[in-house]
């Protein structure tokens, strides 16, 4: 991975969590992507959301995660659901 790549996939996690925070705000979460690791999987990446009361876990495409479009809205509202399902009192 190149330092343009790295700086580039940094960017993007940063900006999607910074998304996710702000979709399910005093939930006190934690997000962790590709499991501390900094590669993705056959184009994929893991996202794991937890806080004290449990934790979520979903697969994202990385070309969504880019693309911002309808995909992308789509894969947060179903986190969004599934945290504040399962990760709220």
């Amino acid at each position: 991975m190149t330092t343009q790549d790295l700086l580039s996939y940094q960017d993007t996690m940063t900006e999607v969590t910074k998304e996710i925070h702000a979709s399910c705000p005093g939930l006190g979460l934690n997000v962790m992507w590709d499991d501390g690791k900094l590669r993705m999987i056959n184009g994929e990446h893991k996202v794991k959301v937890w806080n004290d009361l449990g934790k979520v876990v979903f697969r994202v495409g990385h070309d969504i995660l880019l693309e911002h479009g309808n995909a992308y809205k789509g894969f947060l509202t179903l986190l969004t659901m599934q945290i504040n399902k399962s990760l709220r009192l």
